[in-house]
């Protein structure tokens, strides 16, 4: 059986965390190793993960580290990864899985060598699971450019071989403030795209997805994604640019081509440099396929936080 490396970021999850934990557990036709970094709760969700932990000897690690915000916490996950893994995956903490959604993302990923990254559908439900709707990925534009616009891929869908683990994984981002970090899922969606390796879309969904009110990244209702808009416009500065400059460092192990270089080289200016503002605003291929997303990158990019 294949070794996957769960990679799970945990805060004040004591409500959910043990049936996401247990569903991650039974996974079929793979052998398990999860690694918890708990982000300095104040609840009893180290008491609860230490519990099933005892049950579960060497399948289980728990990292108990300060609060520093979940995308940071998933950087350092990815860091402190199991290295003699065959694949990789990210999971939030109050989700269910599907038991055979493992073992489906790997069965694609052999198939397709030259891909490093799958990405499925997911249930959106409430938080008694009871299904909300159904959020389809099939549309996605794969493109550098359109990721640096919006990432519609759920990183708790996300399957990763070794390959991709090892680039994130290396990326310096001590000096980087958590609200300036480009988040990990869109960050693996990125590298993938620089070089050149698209992303395994399954229309399938193998996750129970809870939304719930106090959610950081969405949440139900229009007063809520108004303000998760508003955040992801002013509040989150220089998160793509640092995406851009990350990248960038990692061109000549990537191997990405002259024109996403190019490309980057604008993101990664845009802030400072008065031309490489123009030439993203009015670049046609700048974009994500949905209109609405694409004119409020562009504001950030006015305003000079991008």
């Amino acid at each position: 059986m294949k070794k996957v490396n769960i990679l799970l970021s945990a805060f004040n999850g004591e409500k959910y965390i043990e049936e996401q934990i247990r569903s991650i557990l039974a996974q079929k036709d793979v052998k398990i190793h999860l690694i918890i970094r708990d982000d300095g709760s104040t609840d009893n969700t180290v008491k609860i993960i230490r519990s099933i932990q005892k049950e579960n000897g060497n399948r289980i690690d728990l990292i108990e580290g300060e609060n520093v915000g979940y995308r940071k916490s998933f950087y350092l996950l990815l860091c402190a990864r199991d290295k003699n893994s065959d694949y990789y995956a990210f999971s939030d903490q109050d989700d269910v899985w599907m038991s055979e959604k493992l073992i489906v993302a790997i069965k694609k990923l052999e198939c397709e060598n030259e891909k490093w990254l799958y990405s499925s559908a997911l249930i959106l439900t409430d938080k008694n699971l009871r299904k909300i709707s159904f959020r389809s990925q099939k549309n996605v534009r794969q493109t550098l450019k359109s990721f640096f616009i919006r990432t519609r891929l759920s990183g708790c869908t996300m399957v990763f071989k070794p390959e991709l683990a090892e680039i994130a994984g290396n990326i310096q981002i001590s000096s980087v403030e958590n609200v300036s970090l480009p988040d990990h899922d869109a960050f693996l969606c990125m590298i993938s795209l620089a070089s050149g390796k698209k992303i395994i879309i399954d229309d399938h969904a193998y996750i129970f997805h809870r939304r719930l009110e106090n959610s950081v990244t969405a949440g139900r209702g229009i007063k809520k994604r108004v303000l998760v808009e508003y955040n992801r416009i002013f509040k989150r500065k220089n998160s793509y640019t640092n995406a851009a400059s990350m990248l960038l460092k990692k061109k000549d192990e990537i191997q990405i081509n002259a024109d996403n270089i190019s490309f980057l080289k604008n993101v990664m200016w845009s802030n400072k440099n008065r031309k490489a503002r123009v030439c993203l605003f009015f670049d046609k291929e700048f974009s994500s396929g949905i209109f609405g997303a694409d004119a409020l990158i562009r504001i950030k990019i006015m305003h000079r936080i991008y």
